[in-house]
């Protein structure tokens, strides 16, 4: 394993609130976290206000809303090289069919919003298909049409229904994409409000919160909001069930359970060592794939266990940050010195990377806490990838496909003004 990756006593919360300033130790009030989540807003637009949802469309605002949620798929008439999970390969009759099952063709001059919310964890694809698109058929966990992982109870608009009826163009909160309809259960705008913008609420606080009833278990992402109804000395939780093709809503004694919190935790810098190291050595997923985080998703959710809102992907992260230091052009010195005036809790960005700032060990190296897919090795001048698929604790140093290091690959640093 490469030395970037730590497995010594820097892999611990305790290590790295030791060297904490005291600037560090300033809490954010709710105003100030709402303030924040404004100007995030402003610079993105794959955050989506629920809420203000229209409940009609034009078809071209719809067209235009599917066609983007293909992403790099968009524009391409054939695929390419891709395999199914029995390692089978894809054909173009499969691509084709999956294109065609976006049923543009079937768009209404007026579409009208239906509302569903999500009765377990599932996959939200960039294309209307059964089948997966692995791009290496001895190693199926990169499935190219993966989007992200939606919990349960998820709240979503459906715009639309693919050929076969078997899928459901949803709009969440954070992304866009095509849904198996068996994982929705459909109700009223007033009802579905209650879980786009509930009164009281309930926070995980980790991917491994959870809720069982019913002999199941219901596992929720870190910063998942679940509504709650209070009911005397037990509150009732809304919990994905079909009661006669309504939603139920479950009595649970919240007191016993751990996994959740009333409210986002204090949004303080050292508040994110305790909820990012939670995650150490939590499976590495792909969009989510496998019950996994990957990069972007844990930036994201243990950001939202603290009440800021992300977005989904890497890259509009980087927009979105309120302030941001670039770093492209400047020398691995210069670039040292940015990232060690960066505050605990900064994200740094690559092309297709984030990780977050720990500060720096005791030799004076920034450290970081990421979800790591892989790294590479080089003998003369010949590349090794290695997989890690894991949140890992490393430092700047381990190395990607081109020979570079990371801390000259980073494009900048993002964090909050007051923390710096």
């Amino acid at each position: 394993m490469s030395e970037s990756i730590y497995t010594d006593e820097r892999t611990t919360v305790k290590y790295w609130a030791e060297r904490f300033h005291a600037s560090e130790k300033e809490l954010w009030y709710e105003s100030e976290v709402s303030a924040a989540n404004k100007r995030i807003r402003k610079k993105t637009k794959t955050l989506i206000d629920l809420a203000k949802f229209p409940n009609k469309l034009r078809s071209d605002e719809a067209q235009e809303m599917i066609l983007a949620a293909q992403q790099f798929l968009c524009n391409r008439k054939t695929i390419g090289e891709y395999y199914d999970s029995d390692s089978s390969p894809i054909t173009e009759s499969d691509f084709k069919f999956a294109k065609e099952n976006c049923n543009l063709e079937g768009l209404k001059k007026f579409v009208t919003t239906r509302f569903a919310l999500t009765i377990r964890r599932d996959n939200l694809r960039l294309l209307p298909t059964e089948k997966n698109f692995f791009d290496d058929k001895d190693f199926l966990h990169y499935d190219d049409l993966q989007g992200t992982a939606l919990d349960p109870l998820e709240p979503i608009a459906v715009l639309h229904e693919s050929v076969d009826g078997k899928f459901c163009f949803a709009v969440s909160a954070y992304y866009t994409g095509w849904i198996v309809k068996d994982a929705l259960i459909f109700t009223d705008r007033a009802e579905w409000l209650k879980c786009v913008r509930p009164k009281d609420y309930i926070v995980a606080l980790s991917d491994k919160a959870s809720l069982a009833y019913d002999n199941k278990v219901l596992q929720f992402q870190g910063g998942k909001i679940l509504p709650i109804v209070p009911f005397g000395p037990i509150d009732q939780i809304y919990l994905p069930k079909k009661v006669e093709e309504k939603l139920s809503k479950i009595t649970v004694d919240l007191d016993e359970n751990e996994d959740f919190e009333y409210q986002p935790l204090f949004c303080v810098p050292w508040m994110f060592l305790l909820v990012a190291f939670d995650y150490l050595n939590s499976p590495y997923g792909w969009g989510g794939m496998e019950g996994g985080v990957d990069c972007s998703s844990f930036a994201m959710n243990v950001y939202r266990i603290m009440g800021i809102e992300l977005p989904r992907d890497a890259d509009e992260q980087e927009k979105a940050m309120p302030e941001s230091v670039k770093l492209t052009g400047l020398s691995e010195e210069k670039r040292l010195e940015e990232i060690k005036n960066a505050p605990v809790g900064a994200l740094l960005f690559s092309q297709n990377h984030v990780m977050l700032y720990l500060g720096t060990d005791d030799n004076g190296e920034p450290s970081v806490i990421h979800a790591l897919s892989s790294y590479y090795d080089f003998q003369n001048g010949v590349g090794e990838k290695h997989y890690i698929r894991k949140v890992v604790v490393s430092d700047l140093h381990f190395k990607n496909s081109q020979n570079v290091e990371m801390i000259n690959s980073l494009t900048s640093i993002g964090y909050f003004k007051r923390w710096r």
